[in-house]
């Protein structure tokens, strides 16, 4: 595997004819004739949709400044600088002070964990969250 000579091969492709390749996916294209898998996404068939966060940004939470860096963090990976996409990583981790951030890459998708839970309400035991007498199936029979 001799990644250095394919990247070269790539960009002799683009430059002397405008070939464009994706080892991924196994295809390739002139520049004009984009596949319209790729046309989909913008012209741009590595990053797929924007960073979203998975529920509402509670308030508190520099939300812009979270997808920023997981921005940043996409452009570090595709460029293959992973000392620098994990330094931005550690860095969403730690942006919300009493939580952490948690990362989904797949689904382009984040959202705030807080440290300190609220405690879970105790109910008795034989009675649901209403208050109300739950049998249990030994003493339905």
């Amino acid at each position: 595997r001799n990644f250095e000579a394919a990247d070269k091969m790539r960009e002799g492709l683009l430059r002397d004819y405008g070939v464009r390749v994706d080892d991924r996916k196994a295809i390739w294209w002139f520049d004009e004739d984009m596949p319209e898998e790729v046309r989909d996404r913008g012209g741009n068939w590595k990053v797929k949709k924007e960073w979203q966060c998975k529920h509402e940004v509670p308030g508190g939470v520099d939300g812009e400044r979270i997808g920023s860096l997981l921005k940043k963090r996409d452009r570090a990976r595709m460029d293959k600088d992973f000392s620098d996409a994990d330094s931005l990583l550690s860095q969403v981790y730690t942006a919300v002070e009493g939580g952490k951030v948690v990362v989904d890459d797949s689904a382009k998708k984040w959202m705030v964990i807080w440290d300190a839970a609220p405690a879970a309400k105790r109910r008795k035991r034989g009675y649901n969250d209403y208050g109300v007498r739950c049998r249990n199936i030994a003493e339905r029979a």
